[in-house]
């Protein structure tokens, strides 16, 4: 009986064993279910429905890219500094021409036979003769040689007063030349020896020129100051100079015409003109002294050496058949002027004096005709 009165509470309490972990699990879920919603009481809605129409605006378009930063744009090349022109200048009948080259303060000037360089940073002047492939050095600020022996010069008289007035007018007169405006001035220059003055000539000048503005490799030039050579007997006479209007109209001279009237009152007339200009960058080479030429210690052995060249080129010329002389023009006498020959002891440039004698018989309103050098028996036998 004891037995089978505890079965049934062993039945029990496994029972509740078994129970408790399925009533524990449905407690849980009870607490963690939401409770349900009550009954809605709001009234329906009257509202009636939207009759707005879709939007058609576009959409705002995406905003562009920012660019990359450009890069830096290299500075402009500066403008070229160097100058070079050419110069026509007419003298009665004769013209010559001459070309300048100017770089910073340096000069190169051509004339003929003859190229000068001006080299202010080296003080010197440099002279070339092309013909005779010889060069000479002047040192700036040399004193002229004292003459051994010379007499000595009398006491040099007290120096007197020239006035001096120039007159600068403006025309109003514009034109292109070059690309620019050039200028039209006239100027005209009055020298008047007052009593007692060691000058006692008297001079007007009169120019009749177009200017344009002074290149800057002309503006940027040191001015040399130039004093007036004394006279002989070693008198200087004082200049006093007045000026009326105003110069910075002049510039730089690109043509013009210069009549001198002297004591005689007879005018002479020259002209120049710049045929050639142009603001460019030059080669330094072109301002030194180029390689291979001898190099002569004064004046006297360039003339030298240029008058053997000029020799040389005589007999060679002399070697070939001279060409028949134009026809004699009818009325005018005609004069043969040879080569001179050099046979003294001094310098003396032959061709210049041949030159100047065939400009003076043609003033003179003769026929210079120019013929090698000869004897009298080959020039004869040429007639």
């Amino acid at each position: 009986m004891k037995a089978c009165s505890r079965r049934p509470h062993l039945l029990l309490a496994l029972m509740i064993a078994l129970a408790l972990p399925v009533a524990t699990l449905a407690a849980a879920q009870a607490q963690t279910q939401k409770p349900p919603a009550p009954p809605s009481t709001a009234k329906p809605s009257t509202a009636k429905p939207s009759t707005a129409k879709p939007s058609t605006a576009k959409p705002a378009p995406a905003a562009p890219a920012a660019k990359a930063p450009e890069p830096a744009k290299a500075p402009a090349p500066p403008p070229p500094q160097d100058v070079r022109f050419k110069t026509t200048y007419t003298n009665g009948e004769m013209k010559t021409e001459s070309v300048t080259y100017l770089k910073g303060a340096r000069e190169r000037y051509e004339f003929q036979d003859m190229v000068l360089l001006k080299q202010p940073d080296q003080k010197r002047t440099v002279q070339i003769s092309k013909t005779a492939n010889t060069y000479m050095v002047a040192p700036e600020g040399i004193a002229a040689p004292i003459v051994a022996g010379a007499a000595p010069t009398a006491p040099p008289k007290p120096p007197g007063v020239i006035m001096v007035a120039t007159t600068i007018v403006d025309t109003g007169e514009r034109k292109q030349a070059f690309g620019q405006q050039a200028r039209h001035v006239k100027v005209m220059i009055d020298k008047q020896p007052m009593a007692g003055a060691c000058d006692t000539s008297k001079q007007r000048f009169e120019t009749d020129g177009w200017y344009i503005d002074t290149p800057l490799a002309i503006a940027n030039r040191a001015a040399s100051v130039e004093q007036a050579p004394p006279s002989p007997d070693g008198c200087t006479d004082q200049i006093q100079a007045t000026s009326n209007g105003d110069p910075k109209v002049l510039g730089f001279p690109i043509a013009y015409t210069t009549t001198l009237i002297g004591d005689d009152g007879k005018p002479l007339v020259s002209s120049m003109e710049v045929t050639e200009f142009e603001a460019t960058t030059l080669d330094a080479a072109l301002f030194e002294i180029p390689p291979g030429l001898n190099a002569a210690m004064n004046i006297r052995e360039l003339s030298r050496a240029l008058s053997n060249a000029n020799e040389a080129k005589l007999v060679a010329a002399s070697a070939e058949p001279s060409a028949a002389p134009a026809p004699k023009s009818p009325g005018v006498v005609r004069i043969a002027v040879p080569e001179f020959t050099n046979k003294t002891a001094q310098t003396v440039d032959t061709r210049a004096l041949r030159q100047r004698l065939i400009s003076d018989l043609t003033e003179a309103k003769f026929e210079a005709v120019p013929m090698p050098a000869a004897t009298p028996a080959r020039l004869r036998a040429s007639e």
